[in-house]
């Protein structure tokens, strides 16, 4: 687990205490109701509200709060524009580093290095304590993002592969 929590972009970014997470997810592993705001926010990689609300007042300014935003999202994935689509990405910390964005993808790979099965159950076990400290709509949206993403990139290769196929007819090429 400690794998997966060190990857988080508050620790990345030298924002929080690489002991202190860890040790707060243990502490609250089985009681996460339990949980001050903060170590929701911490424990979910997302920033402090704040950062969050003038995040998502910048890339999504037809929104007039961060619950409108989350219920486009959650019902309506394919409204979203490619910023917003982006920002729940990132887990509205805007724009992440390579770095920032592999770092999770390699703890990953760390933890399936010790067996594909420990990795699945790991990362299984970090979603389902997160998955009750969300706020209505945001595990959704958040998945929706990704998925929305998935589906516009679908689309645009076929989009190609039949243009393509096209001119190779136009130009009688077999």
């Amino acid at each position: 687990m400690e794998n997966l929590l060190l990857a988080f972009v508050p620790l990345r970014r030298t924002l929080d205490d690489s002991d202190g997470l860890p040790a707060t997810f243990q502490e609250f592993e089985n009681n996460p109701s339990a949980l001050s705001a903060e170590d929701r926010t911490r424990l979910l990689d997302l920033p402090d509200l704040a950062t969050q609300v003038a995040n998502i007042a910048i890339t999504a300014p037809t929104t007039s709060n961060k619950q409108d935003f989350l219920k486009k999202a959650a019902e309506s994935p394919r409204d979203l524009t490619f910023s917003e689509i982006d920002l729940l990405k990132s887990r509205y910390w805007g724009k992440l580093t390579f770095d920032e964005k592999e770092a999770f993808e390699d703890a990953l790979g760390t933890l399936a290095g010790i067996s594909y099965e420990y990795r699945t159950e790991t990362l299984e076990r970090l979603q389902n304590f997160q998955s009750h400290l969300y706020e209505q709509y945001e595990a959704n949206a958040i998945a929706n993002a990704f998925d929305e993403e998935t589906r516009r990139v679908d689309g645009m290769e076929k989009d190609w592969k039949q243009r393509d196929f096209d001119i190779m007819l136009q130009q009688g090429q077999p």
